[in-house]
């Protein structure tokens, strides 16, 4: 499982990866945390989208469920 958390990608990317566990997971909630500050981009891919680390994306979702 750490080795997933650790992967990097695009929001458009984790979001696909991680429908399963949360249906209404979208780019645009994403890319809102990172605009709010809950999660920072861990660097861009060859197209100058943000990267975001998807154990940032899981440790939300959690906190969102368990809120």
């Amino acid at each position: 499982m750490e080795q997933v958390a650790d992967q990097l990608g695009t929001a458009t990317e984790i979001a696909r990866a991680l429908h399963g566990l949360c249906a209404n997971l979208t780019p645009a909630m994403i890319r809102g945390y990172a605009h709010r500050g809950h999660m920072v981009n861990r660097g861009h891919d060859k197209t100058g989208r943000p990267l975001y680390r998807v154990g940032d994306v899981l440790d939300l979702l959690i906190e969102k469920i368990a809120g």
